[in-house]
């Protein structure tokens, strides 16, 4: 296994403060537990919407009235994994290197507070607690549709725990954590899980999301669970797409009524990333598929006790699709996984060859030409 936690410079040992460039949903919730043990000193972001915003005193700036002032100091990026790119394309034409000036946010909360306080700090990672789904979107990348009545699955809640607690047995630390489906709302006992993950393992969660994409009206036990745990819901609009209009404009009534904040999201675009196991990628070497695994950037599912690096890969096995064996995952019940590996299997230091975990798969990065209308149903 490669050792991914020696890539930042030594002198990210000794910071005191950092500039954060994003100033998106993600960075935000990230930044707000960074200030714990860093005074952010400069915030970035090109969106002019933005930068009539403050954060702590701090005035949102773009890149080009800023980059002059960026030698000499330490900068996460704080967007999404796509976004990644061309920002670092731009740091680098002004001579900034990275892992010694800049790096990722996932990079730096994995190997700067393992190194410094010992501890194993994760961005986020998401549950898919049913297979289930109002939709049958093609080019899910989930690949719900393509589950058949044998091959469906809804967790229990004591399944749901038992991986929780396997989780946080090796895992001090969480910044987000996203609870997904298929549509999770079709999970009866979803309230009850909130609850359980929240009295649980609250202290070590730092922001609970339920993606949904708002075409069932949440029951009045789960409104309660909802505010009184400060869980944040996610409403995916597909009313362009499909349409349930109504149904959705319902939800957010309800929502509304009851002081529950949520958010919305439109996509304009997907990107197909196939089926693995059933789609030949045009992937030839261990170093291509590498550097696509790293392109994509992950999204770590969670379930029956296992970390999996990418969430594709995880519902492809439930399918029937691709077979995975030990260490294309991180079995988080064996005790001889130190946390050191999960460590590196979270950044895609795999014991395995990674030919099996991303190698099947086109990918949701940038770099995927398969480009395709959102939410069109089978």
């Amino acid at each position: 296994m490669i050792n991914g936690l020696n890539r930042l410079s030594e002198d990210w040992n000794q910071i005191s403060e950092l500039v954060c460039y994003g100033y998106g949903r993600r960075a935000t919730r990230l930044i707000n537990r960074i200030n714990r043990d860093f005074r952010i000193c400069m915030v970035i972001d090109n969106d002019e919407k933005k930068q009539s915003c403050v954060y702590q005193g701090v005035h949102i700036q773009p890149f080009e009235r800023v980059k002059d002032k960026l030698y000499g100091k330490k900068i996460i990026v704080t967007t999404g994994g796509g976004a990644y790119f061309s920002i670092k394309e731009s740091m680098e034409k002004i001579g900034l290197v990275e892992y010694q000036d800049f790096c990722k946010y996932e990079d730096f909360l994995v190997e700067w507070y393992w190194k410094n306080q010992n501890k194993v700090v994760l961005s986020e990672v998401f549950m898919c607690i049913t297979s289930r789904c109002t939709f049958r979107c093609k080019n899910c990348n989930q690949l719900m549709p393509y589950y058949t009545e044998k091959t469906h699955y809804k967790y229990t809640l004591d399944e749901i725990i038992l991986t929780m607690d396997a989780f946080f047995s090796k895992v001090d630390e969480l910044a987000s954590f996203f609870i997904i489906g298929g549509e999770p709302l079709l999970h009866e006992n979803l309230a009850e899980i909130i609850e359980q993950i929240k009295e649980r393992y609250g202290e070590k969660i730092g922001y609970i999301q339920i993606i949904t994409n708002g075409s069932i009206v949440p029951w009045q036990r789960l409104i309660d669970m909802i505010k009184r745990y400060q869980i944040d819901i996610r409403l995916s609009d597909y009313t362009a797409q499909i349409p349930y209009l109504n149904k959705y404009r319902e939800v957010e009534r309800v929502l509304k009524e009851n002081g529950v904040e949520y958010s919305t999201s439109k996509y304009e675009k997907w990107f197909d990333v196939g089926i693995p196991g059933r789609e030949k990628t045009d992937f030839e070497t261990p170093e291509t598929i590498r550097a696509h695994m790293i392109d994509c950037g992950p999204c770590h599912m969670i379930a029956e006790e296992k970390l999996y690096y990418c969430g594709t890969l995880f519902n492809a096995e439930k399918c029937g699709f691709t077979y995975l064996k030990s260490g294309d995952y991180c079995d988080l019940a064996d005790p001889d996984i130190s946390q050191e590996e999960l460590l590196n299997y979270s950044l895609g230091n795999l014991k395995t060859d990674c030919k099996q975990t991303c190698g099947k798969c086109f990918g949701k990065s940038e770099k995927n030409p398969r480009v395709v209308k959102p939410a069109i149903q089978m």
